[in-house]
């Protein structure tokens, strides 16, 4: 699903685009009101800091939030939380379908 949003699949922001979202979907009661925990597990796995994870993060989600906007039909600001959590939807709702 990333690749076809147009993440930057040769940068370390996507590896951790995987794993938050990874995380984010086991646990997503636990981190609704912030991302600054699924940032700070993430840098936990790769042995970084949270603001490099963030900033990965943001830098490889670049070019797709145009892709995100048309598809998701979004028209607001898309920041990292937001994106994690049309991501993570769209992901439930895929399994839900069996697709």
């Amino acid at each position: 699903m990333l690749m076809k949003l147009n993440f930057d699949i040769k940068s370390i922001g996507f590896q951790y685009w995987v794993v938050a979202l990874i995380i984010y979907k086991k646990n997503f009661y636990k981190y609704d009101n912030t991302i600054e925990s699924v940032y700070s597990e993430v840098a936990k796995t790769f042995q970084t800091t949270r603001s490099r994870v963030e900033r990965a993060m943001r830098t490889a989600s670049e070019e797709a939030k145009k892709t995100i906007a048309k598809d998701f039909e979004y028209n607001k600001k898309l920041t990292n939380k937001t994106i994690l959590k049309l991501l993570t939807h769209n992901i439930c709702v895929i399994n839900m379908k069996g697709e």
